[in-house]
This record gives structure tokens, C-alpha cells and sequence, in this order.
């Protein structure tokens, strides 16, 4: 998964408290965590049942209540940011307008990192070569040589897109007077 290109202000720690029972004992776990979470929540919970040698029965237990701590922390965090990024929008601390131009330009960035990508058509690249073969150096003046070119290159392909009998049709025609 690709990282958030959001710019977060600060990182904070937070104690994730966990209370279990082991048999007789009343156990707490307590990990300090940072914030914004950046690591996997089922890696995270594998190290702490190894880590702090926590029964297996209490395995969904833990994942379950580190999961609902790290989204609650998680939301509450993104909420606070947003409402002081809302105050010092209205408090005029932001300009608008490059705030504005920075959104679109993350917008256009991330549009076009996800969408197809234009495949050229037929007629763009007969286009394309035209151009190239029209103005090229190696064929000299007068233009129309590589026209000329061009124009029996495509009847040659056009003669093996259309089967044999035409293209052995066409290569029996002669320009000269024909004999009976």
C-alpha cells in the first residue's frame, strides 16, 4: 500500500492499556504507542502476545481491543488536526488560493497516476510516421520521394492483408502493351 502524501504536524505517544485475567491474577498491559500508527496492527499484536508471553485464549481478546484503541486514537488525532487546520483557515493564517492550487495539484498527480494511460490509434501513427518520413533528411527533395515510398509501402501492406490472389493479381499486371 502506498503512503499518505498528508503531512502530519506532530506524532504523539499513547498508552494502550490492556486488563486480562491469567487464572487467579488480574494482569494490565501497558504499551506506550505512537501516533499516527504506523506499523501493522496484526504484526503489533503478535509481538505483544510473544513479547509479554500472554495466554493464547486472550489472543482475540487483545487484537480486538488494540484494534478499536489504535482506530479511536487514530480518529481522534486526524480530528483534532483538521479542526486546527479549519481554525487557522478561518483565522486567515492560510492563503487560499495556494492552498487551492496545491489541492489541485495533487488532485491532477493522483488522477493521472491511476488512470489508463491513452493508447495511440492507427491513424495516429500512420500520422506520426507521415510526418516523420515526409520530412526527413535521407530521402533528399523533392518531398513527394518519400511519399512515393510511403505509398508503395502501404500497398505492400495492404496486398498481405488482402490474401494472395489479389497481390499475385497486381504483380502479373504490367504497364506495357499487353499480348494476346
Amino acid at each position: 500500500m502506498k503512503k499518505s502524501k498528508c503531512k502530519t504536524s506532530s506524532s504523539s505517544e499513547k498508552e494502550f492499556v490492556f486488563e486480562f485475567k491469567a487464572g487467579k491474577h488480574n494482569c494490565v498491559l501497558k504499551v506506550p504507542l505512537q501516533f499516527p500508527a504506523q506499523e501493522n496492527i496484526s504484526d503489533l499484536h503478535g509481538r505483544l502476545m510473544l513479547l509479554h508471553k500472554i495466554p493464547c485464549y486472550i489472543e482475540n481478546e487483545l487484537k480486538s481491543a488494540l484494534s478499536d484503541f489504535i482506530d479511536r486514537e487514530t480518529t481522534l488525532d486526524y480530528d483534532r488536526e483538521a479542526e486546527q487546520a479549519l481554525q487557522r483557515l478561518t483565522m486567515g493564517d492560510v492563503d487560499v488560493n495556494q492552498l487551492t492550487d496545491a489541492w489541485a495539484r495533487s488532485y491532477v498527480e493522483t488522477t493521472l497516476e491511476h488512470a489508463r494511460p491513452e493508447e495511440p490509434s492507427w491513424d495516429e501513427d500512420f500520422a506520426d510516421v507521415y510526418h516523420e518520413l515526409i520530412h526527413s533528411p535521407a530521402f533528399g527533395y523533392p518531398p513527394q520521394s518519400g511519399a512515393q515510398l510511403l505509398c508503395k509501402h502501404l500497398r505492400a501492406h495492404q496486398r498481405e492483408g488482402h490474401g494472395d490472389q489479389e497481390a499475385a493479381g497486381e504483380a502479373n499486371h504490367t504497364d506495357g502493351p499487353s499480348s494476346l
